[in-house]
């Protein structure tokens, strides 16, 4: 039982990032659902979250970059 709100918000939070972690490492990718998920909210607010998601999501750092290139020169923006 934990009688300090914040302590208890930080652990939960902390408990969250650590298990989402394990989930990556065996394998889970579905990073959309992590993104939405409202059961995440807090572990999606937390500081630690982006940079885990950095380090696992490649598919997203890479859809970002290909965006990036397609409007630079305009690829696939004709009609």
């Amino acid at each position: 039982m934990c009688l300090n709100l914040k302590s208890c918000s930080f652990v939960q939070v902390n408990a969250g990032l650590s298990a989402l972690e394990d989930a990556l490492k065996a394998g889970y990718e579905n990073f959309k659902r992590i993104r939405s998920d409202p059961d995440l909210a807090n572990v999606r607010a937390s500081e630690e979250f982006e940079a885990l998601m950095k380090k696992y999501d490649e598919s997203f750092i890479n859809e970002n970059a290909i965006n990036a290139i397609k409007s630079l020169f305009g690829i696939f923006n004709k009609k």
